[in-house]
């Protein structure tokens, strides 16, 4: 599980609440700066203005969306740490920051969170630690921000 948090101080930050401020809004592939590459976004705009930062969470092994964990057999004990209710939790406790998850582009077996697009890994998701993925990384990270900004006119 990592937490990065981003300023957003150059950003025009839109402070408008939702129908419903306690939902998250689930973005479906979401490109990266290769626009092939996707992710799918669980999102939280920040309750107080004027926000300044974008935290961005990537959720570890088993973490999905409330929905799909508690449709698995063994995830669904988990269920109060998916990443929609992770992503409140972090929205309660940081008022003034806009929060996201990035969800894994798969997760192999149903469990292991693999983050493909950002670096290279095996069938369980575990890195290969390539020297070339560190810059690809940032990239598609940068490019997740860029198209997230547009969906969400932050």
């Amino acid at each position: 599980m990592s937490v990065w948090s981003i300023q957003l101080t150059s950003r025009k930050m839109s402070s408008e609440k939702s129908e419903n401020e306690n939902e998250c809004l689930i973005l479906k592939d979401i490109p990266g700066q290769d626009q092939t590459a996707t992710n799918s976004i669980i999102f939280k705009q920040a309750s107080q203005s004027p926000a300044s930062d974008l935290l961005i969470f990537f959720g570890g092994d088993v973490q999905d969306t409330t929905e799909k964990m508690l449709q698995h057999r063994d995830h669904k004990t988990h269920a109060r740490w998916s990443l929609d209710n992770v992503v409140s939790s972090i929205s309660q406790a940081n008022v003034k920051s806009h929060i996201c998850a990035v969800k894994p582009n798969r997760m192999s077996w149903s469990t292991f969170s693999c983050y493909d697009n950002f670096v290279k890994s095996n069938d369980i998701g575990a890195p290969t630690h390539a020297l070339d993925d560190q810059l690809r990384a940032l990239k598609h990270l940068q490019g997740l921000v860029d198209n997230l900004e547009r969906q969400t006119q932050l």
